[in-house]
């Protein structure tokens, strides 16, 4: 994965969540692109807090870009419709 791409990913609107496929078999869900930070050889993978509503960050996870195999889409939750 190169740098442009990964911030082609995390900026397109409307934001389309996707997962982070790492070659050790790690994997890891971007839902909120606001808490990734993007340097130009790795991410900080923000993963959310668990036990909390909002998109608040748990703790990190440092993922070199250049170890980064696959990206796919995620399935976006549509709001709830009232009837």
């Amino acid at each position: 994965m190169d740098h442009d791409e990964m911030r082609r990913l995390l900026r397109q609107r409307p934001f389309q969540p996707f997962r982070v496929i790492v070659g050790d078999g790690r994997t890891f869900e971007i839902r909120h692109p606001g808490m990734n930070l993007l340097a130009p050889w790795y991410i900080n993978i923000g993963i959310p807090a668990p036990e909390l509503t909002a998109p608040i960050c748990d703790h990190t996870e440092f993922v070199p870009l250049s170890l980064i195999t696959a990206v796919e889409p995620l399935p976006t939750v549509a709001p709830p419709t009232t009837p």
